[in-house]
């Protein structure tokens, strides 16, 4: 009997060990180095917004922002704003970038909707998102959005935001 339950622990926390060693395989993180930081763009806004459908991506007004860059950068956003999200799921937000009128390209981490901004249980209170660009984006013509949308949510609002970019040289 001793020698059964020794063995069922041994192999619960044999499993727990392995579960553990494959969810830490599975996170990434990314370092990236730059210099200084070159230049900085705003954009505010205290027009408030409601997020239109659910499950659909929606561009926040007045938070795109372009600007050319002589050489190779990497940008750096971050968003804030007072938001309320209510009903079942969460609210998501994601900063994109454009260049030379391309197709837009999410700021990593790229979570797409797994990103929960807001959720429900608590009425207005302010939320920021951090985001940079993957790799150095090579001189041209940029342009930075950012998109909200409810992911099963039932309402979602957003007032008083504040986006700021900026561009880091190698």
């Amino acid at each position: 009997m001793r020698l059964t339950r020794r063995l069922a622990l041994t192999t619960v926390a044999a499993v727990s060990a392995t579960a553990l060693t494959a969810a830490a395989a599975a996170a990434v993180t990314t370092y990236r180095t730059g210099g200084a930081t070159v230049k900085q763009y705003l954009a505010t806004s205290d027009t408030p917004v409601n997020v239109g459908g659910p499950n659909v991506w929606q561009t926040v007004p007045a938070t795109g922002i372009g600007f050319a860059i002589p050489a190779r950068r990497i940008l750096t956003a971050s968003f804030s704003a007072e938001s309320q999200c209510q009903g079942a799921g969460w609210c998501s937000v994601r900063i994109l970038y454009s260049r030379n009128g391309g197709p837009l390209t999410e700021l990593a981490p790229k979570s797409g909707s797994d990103f929960a901004f807001d959720s429900d249980g608590d009425l207005w209170d302010q939320h920021t998102v951090q985001r940079s660009s993957a790799v150095y984006v090579p001189a041209g013509n940029i342009r930075v959005v950012v998109q909200a949308m409810r992911v099963g949510a039932s309402s979602f609002r957003l007032d008083d935001y504040h986006l700021t970019v900026g561009t880091i040289a190698p």
